[in-house]
């Protein structure tokens, strides 16, 4: 059977957390602390596990990875760019799990940012920077003192 589960990476890099997504949490992206808003052409310098609206103000406080170029990223609120190829798997705020009983091969994958009615909708008024930190063996990229 297939599943596909979210967790998310805390703050100080020592642990994981499943996001139950099916209760509507979720994670969350603000200005310099939770529940303050991402001022107008910045990015995020906060990012905590959310409620369902978003409100949460006890939310576990995640890895913050905020776009500093087309090739580079800074994380938890450092000014040293590092480049995206360099970024370990524990930094990724969100860690995105697929698994199913037997050996399979997916294709066509997509990620939508959407406006949390319509999937086919993209959210208003909002830039979206993405990048897949993916180091496939579960050795590479990972926290050097083995928290993952």
């Amino acid at each position: 059977m297939a599943n596909i589960s979210f967790y998310s990476n805390n703050f100080g890099g020592t642990a994981v957390d499943l996001i139950d997504h099916d209760a509507g949490s979720g994670i969350g992206f603000f200005g310099d602390s939770i529940g303050l808003s991402v001022p107008i052409t910045t990015y995020q310098n906060s990012t905590y596990t959310t409620n369902a609206n978003g409100t949460s103000t006890d939310g576990m406080k995640l890895s913050n990875t905020k776009y500093a170029s087309t090739s580079g990223a800074y994380h938890n609120n450092s000014s040293v760019e590092t480049d995206l190829r360099a970024i370990p798997n524990y930094w990724a705020p969100l860690n995105v799990r697929f698994t199913h009983d037997e050996p399979v091969a997916t294709q066509n994958v997509q990620m939508r940012i959407f406006n949390r009615s319509d999937i086919d909708v993209h959210a208003t008024d909002v830039v979206t920077q993405v990048y897949e930190v993916r180091h496939p063996n579960p050795d590479d990229g990972q926290d050097p003192a083995g928290a993952r």
